[in-house]
C-alpha cells in the first residue's frame, strides 16, 4: 500500500464514502492506525464526476493536495469551488488500489478513532 507524507506522518490512505456515496479520503497513521486527517471534503450540493474528490486543502489540512499529489492518489484538474473563505480543489483519483475491500465504512463511522491531528469535525 503506498503511504503518504504528510506533514510529520507517514500515512495509509483509506478510501471511504460519504453518506451521499461520494469517495472520501482519510489519512491514517501508518505506525498506530490513528486518524491523522479527512483529506476530502463534502460539498453535496456542488457538481462532481465519477472517481473525484474535493480536497481539503486549507487550515489545518493545507498541503494535503501536494503531498496526495506527490504520493500518486490523485491529480488536479485545475477547477475549484469557492466554499465559505476557502478555494475548494477538485482532483481525480488516479488509483483503485485504496478501495477498502469488503463492506462499505461511511465516513461518520470513522470519526470514533481518536486523532492525533486533532482535525474539525466531519464534513456532512
Amino acid at each position: 500500500m503506498t503511504t503518504v507524507r504528510f506533514r510529520e506522518w507517514d500515512c495509509k490512505v483509506e478510501r471511504l464514502k460519504y453518506s451521499n456515496g461520494r469517495t472520501a479520503l482519510v489519512l491514517v497513521d501508518a505506525r498506530n492506525q490513528e486518524e491523522v486527517a479527512v483529506a476530502t471534503i463534502n460539498l453535496p450540493d456542488q457538481p462532481l464526476e465519477p472517481g473525484q474528490v474535493f480536497i481539503k486543502d486549507y487550515s489545518e489540512n493545507a498541503g494535503m493536495l501536494a503531498a496526495l499529489e506527490r504520493a500518486g492518489i490523485v491529480k488536479a484538474t485545475g477547477e475549484t469551488i469557492q466554499a465559505g473563505f476557502a478555494q475548494i480543489p477538485k482532483a481525480s483519483l488516479l488509483s483503485p488500489e485504496h478501495e477498502r475491500s469488503g463492506h462499505q465504512h461511511k465516513v461518520g463511522e470513522a470519526a470514533k478513532r481518536p486523532s492525533p491531528a486533532k482535525t474539525n469535525e466531519r464534513e456532512r
